[in-house]
């Protein structure tokens, strides 16, 4: 159902961007004026809904590949027990979108070294999302809200591979 809405919500917009864009051009008298107005205005128009999605969407990639994806040496971590902390979810500044994250950690409970450290991230939506209120989770359009360490697998399936039993404590 909400795939209906997004779709007559788009169908409208480009009904609008095109009324819009007929008009602009039509306020100048030289035809050549009107055809760079037209192909300068209607790609803007067109993709203005989505412009804080598609800057935030380049922000978030950028964020997760900085910071989010790590290489790690689990052989060295191997058939271990290992405490894990996680942090409170804390807001990420100077992003464009509302974007949190997440430290975790790996220390050995005996020693309270850390050996593992990675950080989670999760996004909302630009303010189309948050408008439609389509999205229960208020989760972007054009990209995965949440991304995490080591690529596409997950935590869980590396600790698997490894043996690795996880403690969870949560950080006070």
């Amino acid at each position: 159902m909400s795939g209906l809405l997004l779709i007559g919500v788009a169908i409208i917009w480009l009904i609008v961007v095109i009324a819009i864009t007929l008009w602009l051009a039509g306020r100048f008298k030289s035809w050549p004026l009107r055809m760079v107005s037209a192909v300068v205005v209607f790609p803007i128009l067109l993709v203005a809904p989505l412009a804080d999605e598609l800057i935030g969407k380049h922000q978030f990639e950028s964020l997760c590949e900085r910071n989010g994806r790590h290489e790690a040496d689990f052989a060295a971590i191997a058939d271990k027990t290992l405490l894990v902390t996680n942090s409170n979810y804390e807001p990420v500044g100077g992003t464009i979108l509302e974007t949190m994250a997440l430290k975790q950690t790996y220390s050995d409970p005996a020693s309270g070294k850390q050996l593992l450290m990675f950080y989670g991230y999760q996004s909302k939506g630009g303010w189309l999302m948050r408008m439609l209120g389509i999205s229960e989770t208020g989760a972007p359009l054009l990209f995965d809200s949440s991304c995490g360490p080591f690529g596409d697998e997950s935590v869980q399936g590396w600790l698997d591979r490894y043996h690795i039993k996880a403690v969870f404590r949560k950080q006070e």
